[in-house]
Parts: structure tokens; sequence; C-alpha cells
């Protein structure tokens, strides 16, 4: 392990801002199903970075994660899932009752196409949203689920066993490859565009997951 005297210590402030960005990201997609200009989604619709927010932390605690428990990937994943499931599983069945609702009195579907479409669905209960399959299920804003699951379990066992290789050169190297790859591409981070089979926010997630394991590396 190359930090020493690694604190876990319940930190106040980070809450805080975490219950800010929650709103700010809640306003930002709510203000796209209002009718107003593009100029009026100004200021709420770039509260999205609180989304880079959200992988920063993910990176951090990854790595603080591999320093409180000496776990298998499978272990650490499972974990997180099971975590993570109960507030899940609360958050679908809520949006699946608004979708259902907008279709039948909104949408006037017949029950056919009603069932069609709420298949899709699936992907988003298994977690699949950013799995490079191109389909859209009653909730597009839980990509972030898929996409932080996908990079922990890819970097969890890398850092775990090569932390040296990462810190060194691994980790910094990626970072600045991803940087330059997603905004000479698209311009922007936020891009949700396909580059052959793999998905641009599974990049997104990489690169700022990425920025947070080093940030603690910073820290400590």
């Amino acid at each position: 392990m190359l930090c020493q005297n690694v604190k876990s210590n319940y930190v106040a402030e980070l809450d805080f801002w975490k219950f800010v960005f929650s709103i700010l990201i809640v306003f930002s997609h709510g203000i796209f199903l209002a009718n107003t200009e593009a100029g009026d989604r100004l200021v709420f619709g770039g509260a999205l970075m609180g989304v880079e927010f959200y992988f920063l932390l993910t990176g951090f605690f990854l790595v603080n994660s591999i320093y409180r428990s000496d776990v298998s990937t499978l272990t650490f994943i499972k974990r997180r899932v099971l975590n993570l499931l109960p507030y899940f599983i609360y958050a679908f069945l809520f949006c699946a009752a608004v979708w259902f609702a907008d279709q039948i009195f909104f949408q006037h579907l017949g029950r056919w196409q009603l069932f069609a479409k709420s298949l899709n669905g699936i992907w988003d209960f298994l977690w699949l949203g950013s799995s490079g399959v191109a389909t859209s299920g009653i909730n597009g804003t839980w990509w972030f689920l898929s996409t932080m699951l996908f990079v922990e379990w890819t970097m969890y066992p890398l850092i775990k066993h090569k932390e040296r290789l990462f810190v060194s050169y691994i980790g910094p190297l990626a970072f600045f490859l991803l940087l330059g790859f997603i905004s000479g591409t698209f311009g922007r981070l936020s891009a949700r565009e396909m580059i052959g089979f793999i998905k641009s926010d599974n990049l997104r997630g990489f690169l700022d997951i990425i920025a947070g394991a080093l940030l603690f590396y910073v820290v400590y």
C-alpha cells in the first residue's frame, strides 16, 4: 500500500454537497420537461456537472474501500449491488408508475404497443443502461449505475493488485488520453454517443472515476 494512516471518518461536508448536487441534478433533468427556450435552461441544465461530482466521489471511495477491507472483486461488487438495490427498487417502481400513467393517459398507446415499450424496462432493472445495447428503458438516467458498476468492476482489481503501476502510469495516462479523445471527438463530456459497440457514457465514467481515484492519492 502506498498510503499510510488512511482515515475513513465520517465527513459531514460530503453529505451536504451530495444533497446539493442531488437537488441540482433533479432540477436539471426536470427543466427539460418544461416548455422553455434553450437559454432558460442554462442554470439548471448546467447543473448536470453534479454527475461528474458523483463519479469523482466513486473513484475516491473505490480506493478508500481497498484500504479499508481486503475482499475479492466479486465480493466488492456484490456488496455494492446489495447496498444500492433497496433504493433502486423503490425508484424503479415509482418511475414505472409515472411512466405507465403517461403512456396510457397522454400517449394513448394500445396494449401491445405499451407491452412492447415496457419490455425495454428490463435493461433498466438489470442495470444495463450503458451496456451498449441501443434501447431506451423507463428511465434513461439510470445509465449512471450501469457505468459506475462497470468501471468499478474493471478498476478494483487493477488498483488492488497493481496499485503503484496504476498511480504512476496507467491512471494518469488513461486520464489524459480519455480527456483528449472525448473532448476532441464530441466537444463535451455529456455526449451520449456510440463508438462502435462502446457507449461514450462508459468512457466518461472511466475518466471521472480515474480522476477521483488519483485524487485519493493526492489527499493522502
